[in-house]
């Protein structure tokens, strides 16, 4: 009988319902493990126009492993996102799912690549400094806490 367990790399156009879940799970553990805010939506890995390789996902023991979105908005840039399961890092995932990306973006054309990582993730941060990638710009996430809607009245 032959072994059905899934292992290694694998790339997708479109996720299945059931990847999309399990992406779900990992993202949970990953921003967890690190407190993290991780901002890839759910919906929008289920709406995948699935004209190119946007996924690759890396499996252990029939376990997901490892993630990387590939998105881009047109153009001759895509934003690479992506996360090693805790208990698996420090094996090379990481830097697989990277080279796999690459290879395929730059069959696409692609010219660069952008790299997201939160400030506030170690390993993250570690991988970005072991690849020599540079930091070219940052984001913050603002949040209002408490809305005041104000009027201002003039008499004319």
């Amino acid at each position: 009988m032959p072994d059905t367990r899934r292992q290694g790399l694998v790339k997708r156009q479109v996720l299945t319902e059931a990847e999309v879940t399990e992406i779900g799970r990992l993202i949970a553990i990953c921003d967890d493990y690190e407190g993290l805010h991780m901002r890839l939506g759910l919906d929008m890995l289920r709406s995948r126009p699935g004209d190119e390789a946007h996924d690759f996902l890396y499996y252990e023991d029939d376990r997901l492993a490892g993630y990387l979105a590939v998105d881009g908005w047109g153009g001759e840039e895509r934003e690479l996102t992506g996360m090693v399961h805790p208990d698996y890092r420090r094996r090379g995932i990481f830097r697989m799912l990277v080279t796999a990306a690459k290879e395929e973006c730059q069959r696409l054309g692609v010219q660069k690549l952008i790299l997201v990582c939160e400030q506030c993730s170690g390993s993250g941060q570690a991988f970005m400094r072991a690849s020599g990638a540079q930091r070219e710009h940052s984001e913050h996430e603002m949040v209002l806490g408490i809305f005041k809607l104000t009027f201002r009245l003039t008499q004319t």
